[in-house]
């Protein structure tokens, strides 16, 4: 433990000395008007970044030449553990379950009745700002937050304990099996399409567009949980907490419900050093690799998108077919294609290049997690701007969240502070950020190797393709997150 304390601070060390090495010719962050000019050139300072996660790699590759024990057992960690019966915890955790509800039957009202500007309406807010990008900050900071506040699995706990009022039926009770050959693939299906959504539906940020939405993801998801049980489509249907649960896998803290077969069910709580998560010895389904690289390539397109890069394809484009979202919709599907093939291939060239015979699925999914702190790190450098600025805007609209001109607590007056940060601070931590990630990724990618592959020379051989992809997303990632915003 101490020697890996040591390799993280001088990792730390490595990073920020080159960051503040190396400068960027031309920065514009996402939400800003304003340009970041320095003398030095962008390459230097992509270059430099590159350089960061190239020298990780043999830092780490030491490290686990040396075949540290990879366990869980000696990491610190403290546990905490709290009876679900008693009346306290009934209380505080009601409470938030009560609240959860009422605000997602809000977020329909008003975006069924309220103002169809979306800066007057408090749905757009609630769902882009608040539940997508806030959840996914807090589910990587924090821990992951959904299972206690997720609104479909709540109501639908409540309609069948008043259903048990009068039958036996269980929440748990499926009326039919879940295929298994089906796994995460239903998550995957939605994150496709929220994604869609999201990025390329360009009446995305219409409240009343935005409850209908709503309205027909909860029919799928009750429909779910009522055909396939609820623990069921919760662990493998439902998008968010598929999600959640992936990025939570980074946070300090987990969470895990404890039943000694008496009434006294517990909540057991540990709190961990951030990344813990990760390093775990576990092979995912293919569907479940699939949809990690769905969530990187969506967030990797989303920046993308906002690129001249991206704007001159569409104008070439525009000799096949003039309608912008058939081809933002045909180029985010090939974006992914591209993203998972090349994924699986360098995986083939790492069972290669460690001269061992390995089962390319097996592999691809035991290193998939190594991928996940890359995710969060993007979505860090592009939202974070989003979240801090746009996010203000809860504030007028708790006092007038259907646009009516109320003032129900005094804030309506409030205006949004564009000054709050600038594209300096969004640049450096954009770089930070992309860079740590990538380190971690290399670091997880290394851990996992020792057991996939049985030695460390032929772990250390196999991920010699692994740097060469990391370097070169790093590279990428950087030169997006420096491009000047289109939109």
């Amino acid at each position: 433990m101490i020697t890996h304390n040591r390799v993280s601070i001088v990792l730390l060390g490595i990073t920020f000395g080159v960051l503040l090495s190396f400068k960027p010719d031309v920065v514009l962050a996402h939400g800003f008007g304003d340009r970041y000019d320095l003398p030095v050139p962008l390459s230097f300072y992509i270059f430099g970044s590159a350089i960061t996660v190239f020298l990780s790699f043999f830092i780490f590759g030491g490290f686990f030449g040396r075949n540290p024990e990879q366990t869980n057992h000696n990491r610190p960690h403290i546990k905490l553990s709290f009876t679900k019966n008693s009346q306290w915890y009934k209380l505080f955790f009601g409470s938030i379950q009560v609240l959860s509800v009422l605000g997602f039957i809000l977020c329909i009202l008003t975006g069924l009745f309220g103002s169809q500007t979306a800066t007057d309406n408090l749905t757009p807010v609630i769902v882009w700002i608040v539940f997508w990008v806030g959840m996914y900050f807090a589910s990587a900071l924090l821990g992951n937050l959904w299972p206690l506040i997720n609104p479909w699995s709540i109501t639908f706990s409540w309609f069948y304990y008043i259903l048990k009022r009068f039958t036996n039926h269980s929440s748990d009770t499926p009326k039919t099996k879940y295929p298994a050959r089906w796994m995460f693939w239903p998550a995957v299906v939605f994150l496709v399409a929220f994604s869609w959504i999201e990025i390329i539906y360009p009446n995305s940020f219409v409240p009343r567009n935005l409850s209908f939405i709503i309205l027909i993801y909860s029919i799928f998801t009750w429909a779910g949980m009522w055909c396939f049980g609820k623990n069921t489509w919760l662990k493998y249907g439902e998008v968010f907490g598929v999600t959640f649960s992936i990025i939570s896998k980074l946070s300090p803290v987990q969470g895990e419900n404890l039943n000694n077969g008496n009434s006294n069910t517990k909540l057991k709580l540990t709190v961990r050093p951030h990344g813990s998560g990760l390093l775990v010895h576990e092979t995912v389904d293919l569907s479940k690799t699939f949809f990690v690289l769905v969530l990187l390539a969506t967030v990797t397109f989303d920046g993308l998108t906002t690129t001249p890069i991206w704007e001159e394809i569409l104008v070439f484009l525009a000799s096949v077919s003039k309608d912008t979202i058939l081809m933002n919709s045909v180029g985010y599907l090939m974006f992914i294609a591209l993203f998972t093939s090349v994924y699986f291939g360098f995986c083939r060239l790492m069972i290669l290049a460690s001269g061992i015979k390995a089962n390319p699925e097996k592999i691809s999914g035991g290193f998939i997690y190594s991928l996940v702190p890359i995710a969060i790190a993007y979505h860090i450098a592009h939202y974070t701007s989003f979240i801090l600025i746009q996010g203000q805007l809860i504030i007028p609209l708790l006092s007038d969240p259907f646009g009516f001109n109320w003032d129900i607590i005094g804030t309506r007056g409030y205006e949004v502070d564009i000054g709050i940060i600038n594209a300096r601070f969004i640049w450096y931590l954009s770089i930070v950020a992309i860079v740590v990630g990538h380190i971690l990724a290399v670091f997880i990618s290394h851990f996992r190797s020792v057991s996939l592959f049985g030695s460390s020379q032929a772990a250390m051989r196999s991920q010699l393709p692994m740097l060469i992809l990391m370097v070169a997303y790093t590279m990428v990632s950087l030169w997006i997150i420096s491009q000047p915003i289109i939109e």
